[in-house]
């Protein structure tokens, strides 16, 4: 799902960027717990019941999009500018937001006696259950890049990178807004700066992949006995119009470039025959990649594992058609033998960030250390 480009469910997100995926849920799986909408949240759908229903119901495609092209649901998008504005390093933040993401750490509090990274992300996620998915809009992003925020509307990719940048705070004991911005940088875009349109990770594979080499994430591929194989990425550069900042020539030319790197990268993908098999390995926080059969994109969806009190993984995730953060009622491999056309699924483990006293630690050792002899 390509980020500022990226068609990521039935509308356009405010700055979400799931290069070549989706957040539909799709028809007949990822069914809804049913649940109470958590005060002060808006729901858009009258009941759980009807938000179920929903994901029973096709998506209609969007008439921009011809057949067989997928629904926007399923595109890379263009983020829309929101409360923040950037320019380079600079942000400002409207206090509206400083406020909720101040509750959401109040919310959260400090990680709990053995409670694991991945425990504390889905307990981080799961305070956004019920916050609606981003209102239909016309794209009318302009300007340089810049850091966008919006955590009272979720897609798939946000809620993974802000409950994300919440978890990995609190676990370094920063609960405050500098560290949120801060670590929402680090994780949206590559090596951590914002540099262009193209220094976004807009496919969701060259997100993953820049984290993982920045130690942000571990690939479970090997673990979970993952087949190794390679796909063409083209959706954005093959779809200009769905994307504004392609009409420039640079852009255009340097998501290209990023396109055919990640043509030639091997992806590591769980088929969906053999969910069943390894998903008592999964743990709470694991990030999920769902892979569609789109052509020029890999993953179409994303979500965070999270296990019931039998062990059993469900997704925790942000669906247009349920239209708000929800919890999946079936399993995972449950889900998955409902969905024929998910391929499969690349799934990642959070690592947790160093805390203040293993950063001193680490400090400590380094200034102990004998210089090295000269030459």
């Amino acid at each position: 799902m390509p980020d500022s480009t990226r068609p990521l469910g039935r509308r356009w997100l405010a700055g979400l960027i799931l290069a070549a995926g989706s957040c539909t849920a799709g028809r007949g799986g990822f069914e809804e717990i049913p649940r109470t909408t958590p005060a002060g949240s808006q729901s858009r759908s009258a009941s759980p019941a009807a938000e179920v229903a929903s994901v029973s119901s096709p998506a209609p495609a969007p008439a921009s999009v011809p057949s067989p092209a997928p629904t926007n649901a399923e595109l890379p998008r263009d983020p829309e500018p929101s409360s923040i504005a950037s320019s380079g390093p600079a942000v400002s933040l409207s206090k509206r937001q400083h406020m909720h993401i101040e509750a959401w750490f109040q919310k959260l509090g400090e990680p709990r006696p053995d409670e694991s990274f991945g425990g504390l992300l889905v307990r981080a996620a799961k305070l956004k259950l019920g916050t609606p998915y981003p209102k239909a809009k016309t794209s009318t992003r302009k300007g340089p890049e810049a850091l966008s925020v919006d955590v009272d509307a979720l897609d798939c990719v946000t809620l993974i990178e802000t409950a994300t940048a919440i978890a990995r705070c609190s676990w370094q004991q920063r609960p405050d807004v500098p560290c949120f911005l801060e670590e929402l940088r680090q994780t949206r875009y590559r090596d951590g700066h914002i540099d262009g349109y193209a220094s976004r990770l807009h496919y969701f594979e060259d997100w993953m992949a820049d984290n993982e080499r920045r130690d942000r994430l571990r690939s479970l591929a090997d673990e979970l006995g993952a087949d190794t194989t390679t796909r063409p990425f083209d959706y954005m550069t093959k779809h200009r119009r769905l994307y504004p900042p392609l009409r420039e020539p640079e852009n255009r030319e340097a998501i290209r470039t990023v396109e055919l790197r990640l043509s030639e990268m091997p992806q590591r993908v769980v088929p969906r025959e053999r969910v069943a098999e390894i998903q008592h390995l999964l743990q709470d926080g694991d990030i999920l990649g769902f892979i569609k059969g789109t052509p020029g994109l890999g993953v179409t969806h994303t979500g965070l594992v999270s296990l019931d009190d039998e062990g059993r993984p469900h997704v925790l995730h942000a669906t247009d058609l349920n239209e708000r953060v929800s919890l999946s009622r079936c399993d995972l491999a449950t889900c998955m033998a409902k969905r024929s056309d998910r391929k499969g699924v690349i799934v990642m483990r959070p690592l947790p960030p160093p805390t203040a006293a293993q950063a001193s630690h680490g400090d400590a050792i380094t200034r102990a250390a004998p210089a090295a002899p000269r030459e």
